[in-house]
């Protein structure tokens, strides 16, 4: 990225020091922007206000542990990538951001100890549908994750599946209907549970 297209998006870029202070903060931390003009900003998920849908986040503590795996002394290269990825996606993020439901989600998944720790990834299914895909860190014992898929075809419901991993390594997933209801999904409420169990045979 020139320096001109830097100079368009003032206090838009992800910096080493960024990176830095991402790790720092650990599993949950994000870099997120308010809005499709603001400056970028570290802060842990939860912090975020998830109900805000004009808060787009840009990159994860999860996202650099992955870039860092096989080498450590690649922050300018990662720093350089998440912003040149930011610069070309920020507006689509932002205006095909996540919907009510998947928002209310996040706040059950984040109330029952599982923090959001990437940038989330929205897509379309071969059918037109939007796909919002997250990963949260289990609070405490953040080599736990769970990826949450997404897919909404129908205006008071949605299809999410959840899959528990352990570093990485698939462990199990289960699917759901949820609608909105004013109670947090069975496959939330369930997470914690499911993950105490499995910790119990694999410390």
């Amino acid at each position: 990225m020139n320096d001109l297209t830097r100079g368009r998006f003032h206090g838009q870029e992800v910096t080493v020091a960024m990176l830095h202070e991402l790790r720092r903060t650990g599993p949950g931390g994000l870099i997120v922007a308010d809005g499709p003009m603001a400056p970028f900003e570290v802060i842990h998920s939860r912090d975020m206000d998830l109900g805000c849908p004009s808060q787009v986040i840009i990159y994860g503590h999860g996202d650099l542990t992955h870039e860092l795996a096989c080498e450590e002394e690649v922050w300018a290269q990662v720093a350089s990538e998440a912003t040149d990825n930011a610069y070309a996606h920020l507006y689509r993020w932002f205006f095909h951001s996540a919907g009510r439901m998947v928002r209310t989600l996040r706040e059950d998944m984040r109330s029952r100890g599982m923090d959001l720790t990437n940038r989330p990834v929205v897509e379309q299914t071969e059918d037109g549908v939007k796909q919002v895909q997250d990963i949260y860190a289990l609070r405490g014992e953040p080599r736990i994750t769970f990826n949450a898929d997404c897919v909404q075809r129908h205006r008071d419901s949605f299809l999410v599946s959840l899959a528990m991993h352990d570093e990485g390594r698939f462990v199990t997933s289960w699917p759901e209907r949820v609608t909105l209801t004013g109670r947090a999904p069975r496959t939330v409420r369930e997470a914690p549970s499911r993950a105490a169990l499995y910790l119990e045979t694999h410390p």
